[in-house]
């Protein structure tokens, strides 16, 4: 890996978002908000409630949706602080997704180096959004539950994880995946006894914030459905709620990594079905994670995060995508435009979530 890409992938993201800042940014509130021109573009959107919980904490029910890590990060190192962290992680992220993927069987070799570089949720690794520190967390995890050691550090990643953001809970589905096909081998009561670890991990943090916001105990189970009436009430996420005709650009714009994401699992099973006997692998796990999330967000969810959702979680699409015959190159196309138009409407505070 050259020290050249690993440079392009840290600093050109930050050299466009700063260049974006010179722009006069769409809405006339942001542009009176006192901060420096090249602080502009790295505060649009989620970021405002990023900033708003480090400063004040949850003071009101629209900000327990949000997970607590990262705010802890603005308030410990600053907002440059956690740009740096972010450029860093970007760095790191791009070795252990090539890492993990080598593990899984996938050699995308070039071709996968410039999907890491030209990711389409750029703009998001270099903001002080979760995905960065959410990637590193899921993709440690990963890389040793594959090699089925470390057991304490996959338990601190999913501790941290679940400190950043909800869908961690699928991170227990590694367990389950062993529990059902004893993939990787031998490892079946380890895994019975991890299971409910990603899960517990992401309900108590979550039940902490609600009994303090309301002052009162709140159960674990109660916790769970006042969350999800918060994210329904001013979030407008659940089962459905997204399916309006009014939101059929957004399900475009999530189209191509829909497809990929059932071309990707369809193309997996083939494979396996193929050899002599059905033998599940990590691979396949990893493939159903990513299409779990898939589902999850499109039946429930913003559908326009799913770009976020799926690259931060897994590296499945970037491997997946980099093994393509030559002829079927138009997601490097869509990696580019995304990649570009993000860090450009982001940083002017148009829709790009």
């Amino acid at each position: 890996m050259h020290g050249g890409t690993i440079a392009i992938r840290a600093a050109a993201p930050l050299l466009v978002l700063l260049l974006v800042g010179l722009l006069p940014p769409a809405l006339p509130t942001y542009a009176e908000s006192g901060l420096a021109w090249w602080e502009k573009p790295f505060t649009s959107w989620d970021v405002e409630w990023f900033l708003s919980i480090a400063g004040g904490g949850y003071t009101t029910e629209q900000r327990l949706a949000f997970f607590p890590m990262l705010p802890w990060l603005l308030r410990w190192l600053g907002l440059w602080g956690v740009i740096l962290i972010n450029c860093i992680l970007r760095c790191v992220n791009l070795w252990l997704s090539t890492k993990l993927l080598g593990r899984l069987g996938v050699d995308g070799g070039k071709e996968l180096i410039f999907a890491l570089t030209a990711s389409p949720i750029t703009v998001f690794e270099t903001a002080p959004y979760t995905e960065s520190l959410f990637a590193t967390c899921s993709m440690i995890f990963i890389l040793l539950w594959v090699k089925g050691e470390l057991y304490s550090v996959q338990i601190l990643m999913t501790g941290l994880a679940g400190l950043t953001r909800n869908t961690t809970v699928f991170l227990a589905g590694y367990y389950l995946f062993t529990l059902l096909f004893n993939v990787p081998k031998g490892r079946r009561m380890i895994s019975l006894a991890l299971l409910p670890v990603p899960i517990v991990q992401t309900l108590v943090p979550l039940k902490c914030r609600l009994s303090t916001f309301y002052n009162r105990s709140v159960g674990v189970l109660e916790s769970m459905q006042l969350y999800s009436a918060i994210q329904e009430r001013y979030w407008n996420v659940g089962f459905g709620r997204y399916w309006k005709l009014k939101n059929l650009p957004r399900f475009l714009l999530a189209s191509p990594w829909i497809y990929y994401s059932l071309h990707s699992l369809w193309m997996e099973l083939q494979r396996i079905l193929k050899e002599d006997r059905f033998r599940p692998s990590p691979r396949l796990a990893v493939c159903l994670h990513n299409m779990a999330l898939c589902i999850l967000v499109v039946s429930t969810a913003n559908v326009e995060i799913l770009t976020r959702i799926l690259f931060s979680s897994t590296p499945w699409l970037y491997g997946y995508l980099s093994t393509q015959r030559k002829e079927d190159q138009l997601w490097k196309y869509l990696f580019v435009g995304y990649a570009s138009l993000g860090c450009l409407l982001f940083g002017c505070f148009l829709p790009w979530t």
